[in-house]
C-alpha cells in the first residue's frame, strides 16, 4: 500500500474514532503575523522597498491560509536579520516549533486535508506562496541576495523517490511552478527563472537536497539544508518577487522554507549562484620524530581550494609560529607537515578556509600533545 493511501486510511479511521489532533492555534503565537504585507516587510532588510504583497493567487481564502507567516521565535539559525523571518510552508506554519516527535508531520496549508481547498499545484497537491512588489534602489549593479533554509519531513528517507517537495524563487514571473514527470519517472518541478538553487546549481527539492550536516534539530522537521544565500541580478525600479513551496507526488509530509535578510546590494558581477557553508571535518594529527602531520577534510569538497594552517608549539606567539597552506584534492582532503621544536609538549593547529564564490569561509582548531 502506498504511503498516501495508507495515510488516508489511517486518518479516516481516526476521524471515525474522534482521535484526530486538534487544530493548531491561528494566527502565529508570540506576536507573529500572517498578513502578507507584514510578512514581506519582515523578509526585506529595508521594509520601505516593499510596495505591496499578497498570497499566491488562485482564489484562495486568506482567512484559512496557514502556510504563510512571519515569526519572532528563533528556529534553526533564523532570523538572520531583525527580529522576525518569513515561513512559507506546504503545511501549517504553527507546527514549525513543535517537538520532532513524529516521522510523518502532516498538516494542510489551508486548514483542509490533502490540498482539497485553497491553492494547489497542477497535480492537485499542496502549494503555498507569496508575491511581493518592491522597488530596487538605483545602484550601479543591483544584486538581490536572500538567506533561506529548506526544512522537510520528506528528509531524508524519501530522497531519490517519487515524493519530491520543492521551493522556488522567481523575479518578475508571477505564475506558479508546475510539476511534471522527469526522465527518471519521478516528479520534477518546472519554474523558468528560478534562482533558489543549491551551490551545485540544482533546484532546492528533496531529491536535490544539499546537506552538509549542520542542522541543529530545533524544529519539528526531520532534516534540513544548511542556511543558504541565494542571489540574482536585478535592475533598478519596480519588480515582482515570488516564493513558492509545494508538495510533489502527494500532499502529505510538511515542507517549509525559512526566508530572511533579503537585501539589494551593489555587486558586479552578480551571478545566479547560491553560496552555502563549508564545514571542517575532524582534524587529524600525527607526530613522528620532529615532524607533525596535519590532515583533514573540508565539505563540500572544493578541489584546489586553499586551506591555511597555523601551527603553535608550547603556546608560541603568532609571530613565531609556522604557517603553511595546502590545496584540497577532489575529496576536499588536505595535508601539511610542520617541524616540531625539540622541547615541545603542547601543540595546536588552526585551519582556515576563506571561502569562494559558492561557499562561506570556515575555520577550526585542535590541541594535541607533541
Amino acid at each position: 500500500m502506498g504511503r498516501k493511501r495508507l495515510f488516508t486510511t489511517l486518518m479516516a479511521g481516526l476521524v471515525c474514532l474522534g482521535l484526530t489532533t486538534p487544530a493548531l492555534a491561528d494566527p502565529p503565537e508570540a506576536g507573529g503575523t500572517r498578513d502578507p504585507l507584514s510578512v514581506a516587510k519582515e523578509i526585506f532588510t529595508d521594509p520601505g522597498q516593499v510596495t505591496s504583497a499578497q498570497r499566491g493567487t488562485d482564489g484562495i481564502d486568506p482567512s484559512s491560509e496557514s502556510g504563510l507567516a512571519a515569526w519572532p521565535q528563533g528556529l534553526a539559525g533564523f532570523p538572520t536579520n531583525g527580529s522576525m523571518y518569513g515561513l512559507i510552508s506546504s503545511g501549517n506554519t504553527n507546527g514549525a516549533n513543535d517537538p520532532n516527535a513524529e516521522e510523518n508531520k502532516t498538516t494542510d496549508d489551508t486548514g483542509g486535508f490533502g490540498g482539497l481547498s485553497g491553492l494547489d499545484t497542477n497535480e492537485g497537491n499542496d502549494l503555498s506562496g507569496i508575491e511581493i512588489a518592491f522597488n530596487a534602489p538605483a545602484l550601479a549593479s543591483p544584486c538581490l541576495q536572500v538567506d533561506v533554509k529548506f526544512l522537510s519531513d520528506e528528509f531524508d528517507e524519501f530522497i531519490g523517490s517519487q515524493f519530491n517537495d520543492f521551493a522556488v524563487g522567481r523575479l518578475d514571473n508571477t505564475g506558479p511552478p508546475t510539476v511534471g514527470t522527469g526522465a527518471s519517472g519521478f516528479p520534477e518541478v518546472s519554474a523558468p527563472g528560478n534562482f533558489l538553487l543549491d551551490p551545485s546549481g540544482s533546484p532546492i527539492t528533496v531529491n536535490g537536497a544539499y546537506l552538509v550536516g549542520d542542522y541543529d534539530g530545533s524544529t519539528t522537521y526531520d532534516n534540513a539544508t544548511p542556511r543558504l544565500m541565494a542571489q540574482t541580478p536585478v535592475t533598478a525600479g519596480a519588480h515582482t518577487l515570488n516564493f513558492w513551496v509545494g508538495d510533489a507526488g502527494d500532499s502529505i509530509y510538511d515542507t517549509t522554507l525559512f526566508v530572511d535578510n533579503l537585501r539589494i546590494i551593489d555587486q558586479n558581477p552578480c551571478p545566479v549562484t547560491t553560496i552555502g557553508p563549508s564545514v571542517f571535518k575532524k582534524i587529524k594529527t600525527k607526530v613522528k620524530g620532529n615532524k607533525a602531520i596535519i590532515s583533514g577534510q573540508v565539505l563540500p569538497a572544493v578541489p584546489g581550494g586553499k586551506v591555511f594552517l597555523t601551527f603553535f608549539a608550547n603556546g608560541s606567539p603568532l609571530k613565531k609560529v609556522a604557517k603553511g597552506k595546502d590545496a584540497m584534492d577532489g575529496n576536499g582532503v588536505y595535508k601539511k607537515k610542520f617541524k616540531v621544536p625539540g622541547d615541545s609538549t603542547r601543540c595546536m593547529v588552526r585551519t582556515v578556509f576563506k571561502g569562494d564564490a559558492f561557499h562561506f569561509g570556515s575555520k577550526s582548531k585542535k590541541k594535541f600533545s607533541c
